[in-house]
């Protein structure tokens, strides 16, 4: 007689006090009446051993017998089975179970949901419950885990739609796992986890090359798996907590946590529609290669660039796309990245805290052999990025200097970009000027770098090397780490043919400490645009171009600029042209080694402020009335901390400058 998994009561369908059995080999159903079910229960038995020994001779098609616990009454195994003479199917020791002698076999009457104590876990911490939880699994469904601590080994799940439906207090313990496995490996779609349980691994402190707390992989970026929805705190791994590739919707619940693992707290590997909300990841080390990740968005790498859809969507191994990373704590991740995509379409990192990582947030070019490649349409938002301790101490990661990075790739730039919003405190590279700021937007197209904070940091501030079409736009630069900082410029871009680069209203704040070194540097040979900045705090120079070409013009105040005239004397004309083209107000900040004349300045706008400081300990400047109308027609001669101001009356021709103010401080 085929077997049958359960029973309801349908008074609507059915007549009056008739059950449906539910035949499961062949999805059929069968009526019993209840004075029929009534009379099929047989006796109450204490166990499944029990239930094993019973003389199945004495027993006719449906009987029911009540087992009042797997090893002991009441012990979470308890249920009702019923006799199918005919049945020669496979032992599972939970719902099915075969007689010690005799024919047929024992099924378990459901409710719609398993229970791995149905199988004989036991939830003591001690005994091996990893052949109930993997008999629980082969059957699939909700599969309810009661509170407890189980000890496991590994365990596959292959079969679509799975739930592991924790009680609160459930210690799922894996003591022993090694290279290449994982605590739960997931080969089917639609898998879940709920209830936070605790799933611990046999992390001892050492990396473990893929040693996985959850791992799912699909066949190929082709062949898919889809569906992983977590409600999990995972830690103890050799290499990472959560691991996913070739995988589509992801949720990593708010709640979730994971720490205390190797490589990564969350790796995915092109993997598209993900959320990771809410989340915590932290003390991830020690790493290998000089990598670890807090979480991370990423690809396998291998050849990436000999594939002739490398850059696109159809690559073998895309970067993951269409991602939601909002409202996670990320704290302590020595080695490498808090939170990282190497390479990603459509990722939106927003209000995460990242503190004490080497780096903070890097939605990015990739590496490897896609080095050359980045994505497009991301962004980084109202992040707060830390390299202190969550505590306010000192943090103990090493500086790596990205505290924000969305710098694209040599061969593809990274394009559309948005970086807004953001508080990044003590990033940067003391005195570097390298490619170690506290934001990169290098080699990018169309990128938002808008509204962010810049605190206790080190050599350059926001870099936009080779970025085209950017705006920078109200940020705002705070003291620097260290206040012998040889760099410590707020802006800065060193490529000459970097072009349609705007800057606009920006500022030093003037708060304790030391202030930026320079405002805004370029090589750019094509003209930026500049408005409404506020660099008046430099300790050095406002704005400085090393090209050849003018600073494009914008309404920006109180440009300073210390200039050595040398200790050759004479007679010289000061050229601005190279400073900046349409300032209000230069603020020029003069010594000489020797005496000497200035005739005039040149390179300046019509109606531009001129405030001439002689540096202490200079020689005496002057300024003649060559080409200056100046108060009572006397020459202006300078010694220290004196002051003459003009402005520009003319362009050219004879008078070209009116004294406005002279004072002597010598």
């Amino acid at each position: 007689m085929p077997k049958f998994s359960s029973y309801t009561v349908s008074p609507t369908v059915l007549p009056v006090d008739t059950f449906l059995i539910h035949q499961v080999s062949s999805n059929a159903e069968k009526q019993i009446t209840l004075s029929t079910l009534k009379n099929t229960i047989f006796s109450q038995i204490s166990s499944i051993a029990d239930l094993r020994a019973l003389d199945v001779s004495l027993y006719v098609a449906d009987q029911v017998v009540s087992v009042l616990g797997y090893y002991s009454i009441n012990d979470g195994g308890q249920g009702e089975f019923y006799y199918d003479p005919l049945s020669v199917a496979a032992e599972n020791n939970g719902t099915i179970i075969r007689p010690a002698s005799g024919i047929g076999r024992w099924y378990r009457i459901l409710d719609g949901t398993l229970n791995v104590k149905f199988f004989g876990a036991t939830g003591d911490g001690v005994t091996s419950d990893t052949a109930a939880f993997a008999a629980a699994l082969l059957i699939g469904g909700a599969i309810i885990v009661p509170a407890g601590t189980y000890k496991l080994g590994e365990l596959t799940v292959s079969v679509a739609k799975t739930r592991l439906i924790c009680e609160p207090d459930v210690t799922l313990n894996v003591p022993v796992l090694g290279v290449g496995n994982a605590a739960i490996k997931v080969t089917a779609d639609d898998f879940a986890i709920f209830g936070f349980p605790k799933l611990f691994g046999p992390f001892t402190g050492v990396y473990v090359a893929d040693e996985n707390g959850i791992e799912m992989v699909g066949t190929s970026s082709l062949n898919r798996l889809s569906g992983l929805t977590l409600e999990v705190e995972v830690s103890n791994f050799g290499s990472g907590g959560i691991f996913a590739k070739w995988t589509n919707n992801i949720d990593i619940r708010p709640d979730s946590y994971v720490h205390d693992c190797g490589y990564t707290g969350m790796q995915f590997l092109s993997c598209t529609r993900g959320k990771i909300i809410g989340t915590r990841v932290e003390k991830i080390t020690p790493g290998t290669a000089g990598n670890a990740y807090g979480i991370t968005l990423t690809h396998d790498t291998t050849g990436y660039n000999l594939d002739p859809n490398a850059g696109t969507k159809q690559a073998l191994n895309p970067f993951c796309q269409d991602w939601d990373i909002l409202a996670n704590f990320v704290e302590e991740v020595p080695v490498w990245v808090g939170i990282d995509a190497h390479g990603a379409y459509g990722v939106r990192a927003s209000n995460n805290n990242v503190y004490n990582c080497k780096g903070g947030i890097h939605i990015a070019g990739s590496s490897g052999d896609a080095a050359g490649y980045a994505g497009w349409d991301n962004e980084v938002t109202y992040n707060l990025v830390d390299s202190r301790k969550s505590t306010g101490l000192a943090g103990t990661s090493p500086n790596l200097g990205l505290g924000i990075n969305v710098a694209g790739g040599a061969t593809l730039y990274g394009r559309r970009l948005w970086v807004v919003g953001n508080t990044v405190y003590g990033y940067g590279i003391v005195s570097n000027s390298g490619g170690t700021p506290s934001i990169s937007a290098e080699a990018t197209v169309g990128a938002v770098v808008s509204g962010n904070v810049v605190e206790s940091w080190g050599g350059v501030g926001i870099n936009i090397d080779d970025a085209t079409d950017v705006l920078v736009e109200g940020n705002t630069f705070h003291k620097l780490a260290n206040p012998a900082d040889t760099v410590a410029m707020c802006i800065r871009n060193q490529i000459a043919s970097a072009t349609r680069q705007r800057v606009l209203g920006n500022s030093i704040d003037e708060d304790t400490g030391t202030a930026a070194r320079e405002g805004f540097r370029t090589a750019a040979t094509t003209r930026p645009m500049l408005g409404g900045n506020d660099f008046k705090a430099a300790t050095s120079d406002q704005f400085v171009s090393t090209s050849t070409s003018n600073f494009h013009n914008g309404g920006d105040r109180a440009i300073t600029k210390g200039i050595d005239l040398g200790a050759g004397g004479g007679t010289t004309t000061l050229d601005l042209a190279e400073l900046v083209w349409g300032a209000k107000e230069i603020i020029l900040y003069l010594t000489a080694g020797a005496a000497i004349a200035i005739s005039n300045i040149t390179g300046l706008k019509v109606g531009t402020k001129v405030m001439l400081i002689v540096q202490n300990g200079s020689s005496n400047i002057t300024f003649t009335r060559a080409t200056a109308a100046l108060a009572g027609g006397v020459d202006f001669v300078g010694g220290s901390y004196d002051t003459l101001a003009l402005v520009c009356y003319a362009s050219s021709g004879g008078v070209q400058w009116v004294e406005l103010s002279r004072a002597s401080n010598s």
